[in-house]
């Protein structure tokens, strides 16, 4: 497996336990999880 095959296999298939079982990229199209949760931030 190539290094780009590999990435987009990580990045957009892999589901990974610390997102909740999502996958990096559904996390980032959905906006960032810190930014809605940072208390006292406008």
């Amino acid at each position: 497996m190539n290094i780009e095959r590999y990435i987009q296999q990580y990045n957009h298939h892999r589901l990974h336990q610390a997102l909740g079982y999502k996958t990096p990229a559904s996390v980032v199209d959905a906006g960032s999880l810190w930014s809605q949760s940072t208390p006292g931030k406008r």
